[in-house]
């Protein structure tokens, strides 16, 4: 009878146990980041009567007699399931998504959580308010090329500090990129730089139809600028049209040589078949807008073929960006491009799909420039190939327009240099990036698209990604990378020993922490603005609480009824 009584005592006592376990699960059904337990059971030594009796000749063999003296807990075990995630739109909590614990310190000991209900102090560190334990990872460091960058491959060491209102020094702008098209569809005769004189017929074999003087010659603009020629060749009517138009254009491009403009490559050409109706078959053609005078040439016939004749010139766009100086302080600068008429014979040589680039600063007192001369226009080439991707972009020389040779390896951009007047640091170079631009039959669209700097700001927000890492934004449009979250990964998580307020700490039995960035190995995402909750199901904690009670209702019986049977036992002496 004492030896049923115990074990009876064993089951009340274990299952008043797994009672005390239901009743913690169920008290923490609304706790963030709880993880259920279980109690699992196991029976004790028992008590052999008789020996196992192996068989024999004639005999079969015997079993051993045992009986059991109770039951004990074999362990209480975690359940480490993924708790729902519950959003809360507040920007400062975190819930994983995977295996990992968030790392907390009080600057001496570590401890661990799945409890994302964060905050910051008065000091911008990222902390749990109900333990004041502050959240570990890595901070962002400044390089030396003035870039913020988080080492993820040291330990992290450092609490994670968000410093909101904390101000943003300016950065001088040293790279601008541009993105979309310039238009690369063909455009007609008056306004790709050609001009068509209103001749007489011309004969098949290129006889003229007018005379021209030795001593005549002839004013026209070029690029803008007035030239006039020397005296111009002698053709009498019924001459050599064809001979004629080439000393002709000899002329026109000596005149703007002479006068200090670049080499011209202008050229006349003699046509059969005029593409203009009404106009015969002179057609001059120069790399910019052409427009013919009638003073002082006394020509009737040539003054009156070319007067107030003129082209549109090539096809342009204009786009600007704003450059900011040491100070801070913004500049708004244009960036003109203008198509060129191919030029193989120039110097330099103009290939087919080349623009020209040229930058102006809208603000008074700033000057661009180009080789160290305080007020010159930075220009240069920039080109495409026959498919209208982009090839190389190229910054000219003051003298003569010629490419500068220590450009010409820098094959994604152009490089200018601004000089201010208030105070600022002179001598600011700025990298134009063309690279993403392209030459197709899609109009013209390029803008800036990126620029690394900026004026002074304030940190106003941030927000968490997936991975941990915390980007803040400041005032003045920046985005910059503030930090990262570590999170810890065990080989046996529930050999975790549990402490006060969610928190955790390893033992001897849950392996060391693997410290990582989130979304590698088992870690998980981290979800910003939501919360794990407990995974506690109530439909389990109430069955294995009916199990529970049936268990300890059983075992009392036994008591009872082991007690009624050794009163009748004593009753036998009566």
């Amino acid at each position: 009878m004492l030896r049923a009584m115990n074990s009876a005592i064993s089951g009340l006592r274990n299952h008043q146990t797994m009672m005390d376990v239901i009743s913690n699960n169920i008290a923490n059904v609304n706790t963030t980041g709880f993880k259920a337990s279980r109690v699992t059971f196991q029976t004790l030594l028992a008590q052999t009567l008789r020996g196992a009796i192996p068989g024999a000749i004639g005999r079969g063999g015997q079993d051993g007699v045992q009986i059991g003296l109770g039951m004990a807990v074999a362990g209480v075990d975690k359940l480490n399931t993924q708790g729902v995630l519950s959003n809360t739109s507040k920007i400062t909590d975190m819930a994983i998504a995977g295996d990992g614990y968030f790392i907390m310190t009080d600057g001496n000991k570590k401890y661990y959580s799945r409890d994302g209900a964060f905050d910051l102090d008065n000091t911008g560190a990222l902390i749990s308010p109900s333990s004041g334990l502050r959240v570990n990872g890595w901070m962002a460091s400044t390089n030396a090329a003035g870039e913020k960058v988080i080492n993820t491959a040291m330990p992290p060491s450092a609490p994670l500090v968000i410093p909101l209102g904390q101000g943003v020094n300016a950065k001088s702008t040293g790279q601008v990129s541009f993105n979309g098209n310039l238009n690369g569809a063909s455009t007609d005769l008056l306004g790709s730089g050609v001009v068509e004189s209103a001749t007489a017929t011309v004969s098949a074999t290129g006889a003229a139809a007018f005379a021209v003087a030795a001593t005549d010659s002839l004013t026209f603009t070029y690029n803008g600028k007035t030239f006039t020629t020397a005296a111009l060749p002698a053709l009498t009517a019924g001459g050599d049209l064809t001979a004629y138009a080439t000393s002709h254009a000899t002329s026109m491009n000596t005149a703007i040589t002479a006068a200090g403009g670049a080499p011209a490559d202008i050229s006349i050409s003699l046509a059969n078949a005029s593409t203009v109706a009404g106009d015969a078959a002179l057609v001059f053609k120069g790399s910019k807008a052409l427009v013919f005078g009638s003073s002082p040439s006394s020509n009737l016939d040539l003054g009156a073929v070319l007067k107030g004749r003129s082209s549109a010139g090539l096809e342009t766009m204009t786009t600007s960006f704003v450059a900011y100086d040491t100070l801070g302080m913004s500049h708004e600068v244009t960036v003109k491009f203008e198509k060129q008429v191919a030029a193989p014979t120039a110097t330099p040589a103009i290939p087919n799909n080349t623009w020209k680039w040229s930058v102006a600063n809208l603000d008074s007192g700033t000057n661009i420039v180009t080789t160290g001369t305080t007020g010159t226009q930075a220009t240069g080439w920039l080109t495409f190939d026959n498919s209208g991707k982009f090839q190389s972009a190229n910054t000219a020389t003051a003298a003569a327009g010629l490419l500068n040779p220590a450009e010409t390896t820098n094959l994604t951009g152009a490089r200018v240099t601004l000089a201010f007047a208030n105070g600022q640091a002179q001598g600011q170079q700025v990298v134009l990036d063309f690279s993403r631009m392209s030459q197709l039959q899609d109009g013209n669209t390029v803008s800036a698209v990126e620029n690394d700097g900026h004026p002074t700001g304030t940190l106003t927000s941030f927000t968490v990604g997936t991975d941990g890492k915390i980007v803040g934004s400041y005032s003045n449009g920046v985005q910059e990378d503030l930090g990262q979250i570590a999170l810890a990964t065990f080989a046996n998580p529930g050999g975790l020993l549990q402490v006060t307020q969610n928190l955790v700490s390893e033992s001897a039995n849950s392996g060391i922490p693997q410290v990582g960035i989130a979304g590698t190995g088992s870690r998980g995402q981290i979800n910003n603005a939501q919360l794990e909750l407990s995974n506690v199901d109530l439909s389990v904690q109430f069955t294995d609480m009916i199990r529970a009670e049936r268990g300890f209702q059983a075992n009392s019986r036994i008591i009872t009824t082991s007690d009624e049977m050794l009163q009748d036992l004593v009753n036998l002496k009566r």
